[in-house]
């Protein structure tokens, strides 16, 4: 068996098991902290309150707490001033 094929194998059975979200949970509470911070100075909410156009990528490189907590933070602007993609 090669090498990848054998981290390949390794990377499934971690997906397969029932509790690999406990392995993301700790992450999450950690990154929940920074990231509600960062997105009140980023000024992003500000922006999106007061009808400016708002545009946010979400470049998939981690839980996608950021981008919950933007959704949660962003549920009383008006929908068309921002976009999350």
């Amino acid at each position: 068996m090669s090498t990848a094929t054998s981290k390949e194998t390794i990377g499934a059975e971690q997906w397969a098991r029932k509790d690999v979200g406990k392995d993301y949970k700790l992450g999450e509470r950690m990154t929940r902290v920074v990231a509600g911070v960062l997105i009140k100075q980023s000024g992003v909410l500000d922006a999106a309150r007061a009808g400016g156009e708002v545009k946010i990528l979400d470049s998939a490189c981690g839980i996608g707490i950021v981008t919950s907590l933007l959704q949660e933070a962003l549920k009383d602007a008006p929908s068309n001033t921002w976009n999350v993609t």
